[in-house]
């Protein structure tokens, strides 16, 4: 009796029926082939003889075999996305070092991991999210990255020419939007007046029945401009 799975509604081009040794053959060809970060879509293909995706599928879930091989290629193309081949996938505070460190310089993250023995920038963004150390870390070289490139953004002002100050001024104002946003308080938009440096941001409890706040609850959670990594006692 013929499966549901193989009954002959194909399109025209691909076989009706597999036999169990061309199932498991197909499976382990699309198997390495998704591995390697093809999609099935691409490898299904009516001209090569494929079964169509649903069949294929089907096949999966009906044979544990074939599925349990079909999912490990699937995990390892996700690994592969995570953490391209050559790259370090685990954290250690001297990588983590080695990036802010690059950061620090006014490096872009993608040129940043596209350097030998670096990081992918997937790998970065789930140290970020699992390493506070790091994430720390990070958002202090951002702010050291913004006054690296308003610095940049001057030197790039004062050698300006008449031939190239319309591309010296895209610079600049690109800069000068991404610095606004690296460090807000310190470089970005502000109404006219208000000081770029010493803003401090200090945080109290008060009682929603007296209105009254307790001084001693004072903490300080932005300084001199700057945000703070941990809010701090207000000092005397």
């Amino acid at each position: 009796m013929t499966d549901i799975d193989d009954a002959p509604r194909r399109r025209r081009g691909r076989p009706c029926v597999y036999t169990p040794a061309e199932r498991a053959q197909i499976t382990a060809h699309v198997a390495a082939r998704v591995a390697l970060g093809e999609r099935l879509a691409d490898i299904l293909t009516a001209r090569d003889g494929m079964p169509g995706r649903t069949q294929f599928l089907a096949w999966m879930k009906r044979e544990p075999e074939l599925g349990r091989a079909y999912r490990l290629a699937r995990r390892e193309n996700a690994r592969r996305w995570w953490s391209p081949p050559g790259r370090p996938l685990r954290y250690t505070q001297a990588l983590g070092e080695a990036v802010c460190g690059r950061i620090a310089e006014a490096a872009g993250l993608e040129e940043i991991c596209a350097e030998p023995g670096m990081p992918s920038q997937a790998t970065v963004y789930k140290w970020l999210a699992r390493h506070d150390a790091f994430a720390a870390a990070y958002r202090r070289a951002r702010q050291v990255q913004a006054d690296r490139l308003f610095d940049a953004a001057r030197a790039i002002a004062q050698g300006a020419t008449g031939k190239s100050w319309r591309r010296d001024k895209l610079l600049i104002d690109t800069i000068r939007w991404q610095v606004g946003k690296l460090a807000p308080l310190k470089y970005g938009a502000r109404p006219s007046g208000e000081p770029a440096e010493g803003l401090t941001i200090i945080l109290r409890n008060f009682c929603l029945e007296t209105g009254v706040g307790d001084e001693s609850s004072d903490r300080v959670i932005c300084r001199d401009g700057i945000y703070l990594d941990q809010p701090e006692r207000l000092e005397d």
